[in-house]
């Protein structure tokens, strides 16, 4: 097994506001609660994961030339993480809620700014990614960008869904990648549910998680099913899935049982008030 894959990621990066109710969420009322604000977003997010285990990731994202232009890129520096990022006036800004059990109540994405990460950027890069080991793509990034990814010509490419609205884009070019991840609502967005292995081409992958209930792996041939054991140990459920995917990803690169390294490490981000326990857990997987 190789160590030194060199990753592409390119997807979202923004501020995460995050806020926590003291008690249960009160619906259209002023809530009392604690928040924090750090970096995050699903490509970003990704992209530190990765890093934590793999020695070259590269980054193409939107960081603004705003108030949070330093916090951004500082936060990818400190993880060697080489960004690449067409110029916008602004970054890309989460604000999301939590109940006292850590559960997300409702969140406001203003993504953008992305649209400046398009096709005719990422094409100043194509040999370098056509020269990646893996390009991992989220649903934040444009259309015209995506629809570049998918038409260009490498063995591995992931799209990584992020939300039912945001799985619509992908709906057309969805035979341009390699594994397809997402929840049980995102992946029904592409598909039928009765019709998803007669549209998957042969070297195609599903990775279909349910929140609490059983993640799949499904191929043309066959449907792999991982028990979830549930924690109860939740802070917040913020970057689960994106860790589900890491793990995913570094159990192929490792040959190990793909949900089961996925299971391992989102348990280890649903438990994570912030990066330090993810990053020993990642740690970890990498050592073993």
């Amino acid at each position: 097994m190789r160590m030194d894959q060199h990753i592409i990621v390119i997807g979202g990066m923004n501020i995460d506001i995050l806020a926590t109710t003291n008690l249960s969420f009160q619906l259209e009322d002023s809530n009392p609660g604690h928040h924090v604000m750090d970096t995050g977003g699903v490509g970003f997010n990704i992209a530190y994961d990765l890093s934590l285990l793999y020695q070259q990731v590269s980054f193409f994202t939107v960081i603004g030339e705003d108030q949070f232009h330093h916090l951004l890129k500082d936060a990818c520096e400190k993880q060697h993480i080489q960004v690449y990022s067409p110029y916008s006036n602004r970054s890309c800004l989460y604000v999301a809620l939590f109940d006292h059990h850590g559960d997300l109540q409702g969140a406001v994405a203003s993504m953008d700014a992305m649209d400046a990460l398009n096709a005719s950027f990422l094409s100043q890069y194509e040999p370098m990614l056509k020269q990646a080991d893996v390009i991992i793509c989220d649903a934040n990034v444009s259309k015209d960008a995506l629809s570049y990814i998918a038409q260009l010509q490498h063995p591995f490419k992931i799209i990584e869904l992020v939300s039912v609205e945001k799985a619509k884009k992908v709906k057309d070019i969805h035979y341009g990648f390699h594994w397809i991840k997402g929840n049980y609502k995102e992946v029904n967005t592409l598909f039928s549910s009765s019709t998803i292995k007669d549209t998957l081409l042969p070297e195609q992958a599903l990775i279909v998680t349910n929140q609490t209930n059983d993640a799949q792996f499904v191929t043309k041939e066959q449907t792999r099913t991982y028990h979830i054991e549930t924690s109860t140990e939740v802070v917040n459920t913020s970057g689960a899935g994106d860790a589900f995917l890491v793990g995913c990803i570094d159990g192929y690169f490792k040959g190990k049982d793909i949900l089961k390294q996925g299971h391992r490490m989102s348990l280890c981000a649903l438990k994570s008030k912030n990066s330090k326990m993810l990053k020993e857990c990642a740690i970890h997987e990498h050592q073993d």
